[in-house]
């Protein structure tokens, strides 16, 4: 049974107000009611675990965890990638109860039936880095749930946006423990991370440069000086061949995206330039790119496209065939990007007809 739509709608306009304020605080915070989170840990787990209490115990953070459990396959569930479905749940149960002239009573009746678990669930994610669960043996049985272990908060947090972010020091870590950092929601090694900041401190109108001030430079180069120091080694700025060379495009976008567009395209040769209107009736610019970086073996200069995700906004740089005569128009090099059901390449017609582009 669905929800009615205005109901949801209802819901999302009023939610991000709240979330800002409770989630953000409890996930920046360093405070724990450590008693509170084991109650709701033990009546939780209970439940679920065929009325046998489990053992709660407490670990300092997720390496220390590793360690003391090698060779077993150990899950974090960590409050900074999982509370958001808690919230949810704990969240909309209490607005349909707030409407519940406007809302079937079967569906509050549906929803009730997540909504202890939910609320127990926030108050252990809240006042916690995460929660691992781990089987036992009692009497010859094994029991799901048999040891719960709380790992505690991290010294560090940084968000924003809703989103693990920081370029001036991690995004969060642990003084005895890991260290993690993030741009815009997404990780990136110690190396990228510290490549990235190295590379858009030396020009003075990156978006590195630009964002952060004098006190915050300062900071963050003798923070990446005592990392040379420990590992032993500098980081060397990127060049556009390493960059453009990334793996995971996600981690590609972030860094293009600090360091910056310039930084890129100074090197490159733009071949064709697109614009198009979208069903949105917004107008999207797209460039096909040329840079040799030495990848082909037969010398052809490698291909990009520079787009922007028409649902997000989001720019991105993506390598395409130069060799495919598809490749040889910014629309053309967009299209062969995506990939029909069968595995085939989509056309410019079949691209400009999809609802939605990535």
């Amino acid at each position: 049974m669905k929800v009615p739509n205005e109901v949801v709608e209802g819901y999302l306009k009023e939610i991000p107000s709240q979330y800002q304020t409770e989630v953000l605080d409890f996930i920046l915070s360093k405070d724990s009611d450590k008693e509170e989170a084991e109650k709701a840990a033990l009546e939780f787990y209970t439940a679920k675990n065929e009325g046998v209490e489990p053992k709660i115990r407490w670990v300092r953070n997720p390496v220390v965890l590793r360690e003391e459990y090698q060779g077993k396959e150990v899950q974090i569930f960590s409050t900074y990638f999982n509370v958001n479905w808690v919230y949810f749940f704990f969240t909309f149960m209490d607005y349909l109860k707030k409407n519940r002239d406007k809302i079937d009573p079967q569906i509050i009746t549906q929803y009730e039936k997540t909504e202890k678990e939910s609320i127990l669930a926030y108050k252990i994610f809240k006042n916690c880095f995460g929660v691992t669960e781990l089987p036992v043996t009692v009497d010859g049985k094994e029991v799901k749930y048999g040891e719960i272990i709380l790992i505690e908060k991290p010294e560090l947090v940084k968000v924003e946006s809703d989103r693990l972010h920081s370029i001036d020091s991690p995004a969060f870590m642990y003084e005895d423990g890991p260290t993690y950092y993030y741009v815009e929601g997404v990780q990136l090694t110690e190396e990228e991370w510290a490549r990235t900041i190295v590379t858009g401190l030396a020009d003075e109108h990156s978006p590195v440069s630009e964002t952060l001030v004098d006190s915050q430079k300062k900071n963050v180069r003798e923070y990446i000086s005592k990392l040379e120091a420990k590992n032993g080694k500098a980081f060397k700025p990127w060049t556009v061949k390493d960059i453009m060379t990334i793996d995971n495009s996600e981690v590609k976008s972030k860094v293009i995206k600090l360091v910056g567009y310039a930084f890129i395209l100074e090197s490159a040769e733009v071949l064709n330039e697109e614009s198009i209107t979208t069903h949105k009736g917004e107008i999207m610019n797209y460039q096909l790119l040329a840079m040799d970086l030495g990848l082909e073996h037969d010398k052809i200069p490698s291909r990009f496209v520079r787009v922007a995700c028409w649902s997000t906004g989001r720019e991105y740089v993506l390598m395409v065939n130069p060799r495919d005569k598809q490749c040889d128009t910014a629309m053309g090099a967009i299209a062969w990007t995506c990939r029909k059901p069968d595995g085939s390449r989509c056309t410019v017609e079949e691209y400009m007809a999809m609802e939605f582009q990535t």
